[in-house]
């Protein structure tokens, strides 16, 4: 298998398993219940609750590190990311 086909083939399951950036980008965290909703609703489906304006993948890129090449989100003591292997800034 080609790395390219070997790439798609890890991203479409980290969508289908619910991880990864793209995901994150897709989904907002009830701050009430902790339920995940999609990101364009404004109420969590659960509790009702006000959703935060960020999603996940916003909430995580503001507290954390983030790979300028592929926009993972990476632990704060990382030097390369695990993704790409890009250097962590």
């Amino acid at each position: 298998m080609k790395m390219e086909q070997i790439e798609k083939v890890r991203i479409e399951s980290m969508r289908h398993l619910g991880f990864g950036p793209q995901v994150m980008k897709r989904l907002k965290i009830c701050g009430n219940c902790g339920e995940p909703v999609p990101a364009d609703k404004l109420f969590c489906r659960e509790c009702g609750a006000p959703l935060p304006k960020m999603t996940l993948y916003q909430s995580y890129s503001a507290r954390h590190k983030v790979c300028q090449a592929c926009s993972i989100v990476v632990s704060d003591s990382s030097l390369y990311c695990p993704q790409c292997g890009g250097i962590i800034l």
